[in-house]
């Protein structure tokens, strides 16, 4: 059940990653439209590593 749980996880953070980075390219720099799309980018980079890794953990524990 935890697989489906991060493989859910991993979807959004690839979702996350890929339409924070390209607004963050879009925007100019230094405006606080290229902050937020950075930062989701950031949080969509994160959440892929935890879903990675807890994906890891259940594997190896089988």
């Amino acid at each position: 059940m935890i697989t489906l749980i991060a493989r859910s996880g991993m979807v959004m953070g690839v979702l996350l990653a890929l339409l924070g980075g390209l607004s963050a390219w879009y925007h100019p720099a230094g405006s606080a439209e290229f902050t937020l799309s950075a930062a989701t980018c950031g949080l969509g980079v994160f959440l892929l590593i935890v879903c990675v890794i807890s994906i890891l953990i259940e594997r190896k524990r089988q």
